[in-house]
């Protein structure tokens, strides 16, 4: 029995120090969190940054799998690029959101590739 034990004991602590190993990877690999920003400092933030920014849907373009957003503060406009796949938020354009996602360049124009998407304040219309 008290083989066993060890046996046991060797193989839990394996798996438990496995765990850290992964936990600290994927800690390291995690995009920087920027926070909350204005438009205009999202557009000179960090490529892979974490950023969440406000603003009003100036123009808003459906495909079938991506939705394409100017979003626009006082500060200035930036695209917004949304995967339709699983996304049930109805958006329009003059809708107050927020957005939660990373930055990327484009064509050399940087964007706000969104992880989510959080309706503020909605249209008059509705």
């Amino acid at each position: 029995m008290l083989q066993e034990e060890r046996t046991l004991l060797k193989g839990a602590l394996i798996v438990s120090l496995l765990g850290i190993i992964i936990l600290i990877i994927l800690a390291e690999s995690r995009p920087e969190v920027t926070g909350r920003m204005s438009i205009d400092a999202a557009t000179t933030g960090e490529e892979g940054s974490y950023v969440l920014i406000q603003g009003e849907i100036k123009t808003f373009k459906d495909t079938p799998t991506i939705i394409i957003i100017t979003l626009q503060d006082e500060s200035g406009e930036m695209k917004v690029i949304a995967d339709k796949n699983g996304m049930d938020t109805k958006l329009q354009k003059n809708m107050a959101i927020e957005v939660g996602g990373i930055i990327k360049t484009y064509q050399g124009q940087k964007e706000v590739e969104a992880q989510q998407i959080r309706i503020l304040k909605k249209t008059e219309n509705e």
